[in-house]
Order: C-alpha cells, then sequence, then structure tokens
C-alpha cells in the first residue's frame, strides 16, 4: 500500500516542479530580440498605466525594470548594437521619467554618454571620408527614432564635423 500512496504523491509533485521550472524559466528573454520585445511590452504596460499605478504596482514594476536593466541586459549587452544600447538607456530615462523622478533627465543623459558620443561621431567621420552618405542617413534615422534629444546631440555632432544635417533628410 505505502507504494501506491509514494507514486500517486509522485506524479503531482512532478507536476509543481515542472510548473515552478516553467514560472521560472519563462520569465527570462532567452535571445536578445526577445529582450527587446519583452522590455518593449513592459515599457508599453508602464506608459498606459503609470498614472494609475500604487504603491504595490511600482513595486512589481521597480522587480521587473530591475531584471531588464540589470541581470537581462548584462546578458545581452556584448551581442547589442550601440543602436540598441541608446534604446535601452532611453527605456531607463522614460521609466524614470514615468516614476516621476527627477532622475529621467539624468538617465537621457547616459544615452549620449562620452563614449557613446565618441563612437557616433567615429562611425560619422568615416561615413563623411567614405562617401557613404546612406550610413549617414542611417545615424540620422536612428536619432529621430529615439527622439528629440538624440536629434540635437547628433545635429551638434553634425556641426562639429562640418556635416549638413539637410543634405540626409
Amino acid at each position: 500500500m505505502e507504494t501506491k500512496k509514494t507514486t500517486k504523491k509522485l506524479p503531482g509533485k512532478l507536476i509543481i516542479i515542472g510548473f515552478v521550472l516553467t514560472l521560472i524559466f519563462s520569465c527570462k528573454p532567452w535571445s536578445k530580440e526577445a529582450y527587446f520585445e519583452d522590455f518593449k511590452s513592459f515599457m508599453e504596460e508602464v506608459r498606459k498605466n503609470h498614472d494609475h499605478y500604487t504603491e504595490e504596482d511600482w513595486r512589481e514594476a521597480d522587480e521587473k525594470y530591475d531584471k531588464f536593466s540589470g541581470e537581462w541586459y548584462d546578458d545581452w549587452e556584448d551581442e547589442m548594437t550601440l543602436k540598441e544600447k541608446m534604446i535601452v538607456s532611453g527605456y531607463d530615462g522614460e521609466y524614470y521619467l514615468y516614476k516621476g523622478l527627477d532622475k529621467g533627465k539624468e538617465m537621457m543623459q547616459k544615452v549620449f554618454s562620452e563614449e557613446n558620443i565618441q563612437e557616433i561621431k567615429r562611425q560619422l567621420k568615416e561615413f563623411k571620408e567614405q562617401n557613404l552618405d546612406e550610413g549617414i542617413k542611417e545615424i540620422q534615422k536612428q536619432a529621430e527614432e529615439i527622439g528629440e534629444e538624440a536629434v540635437k546631440q547628433i545635429n551638434e555632432i553634425f556641426k562639429e564635423l562640418n556635416i549638413d544635417p539637410k543634405k540626409y533628410q
């Protein structure tokens, strides 16, 4: 009889273990593309509902945000392009703006860290020297996708490198 009880309990335990493992592993993005899709969806949810968030909602959002900007970001950072890193930085600033912290503007400035600006300058200089108008247009387009602050920064770089931004619109 003892054996039957153990046998009956075993499938139930396996189901519970399987369910727990599914919950654990289903939350973590398994590709860079899934990371961006999930982060974008998370930010859309915050944009849509932030005005109605309770303290508990913000606590849960903070936990998820910490995963996106910390552990999960670290998982995919080495595979990210400069544009993708800037998108994540934009999400960071936007999240803090919605949360009502004064850090929003500071976070947006991280999009244009000295390292990122130097990389953009290097790319633009190379494109200009090689008459690669499409490359310059692409950087300009990416800045427009990120937002007004990005366009301002790119236009400052254009000015420094004597590039006419109107030529690439």
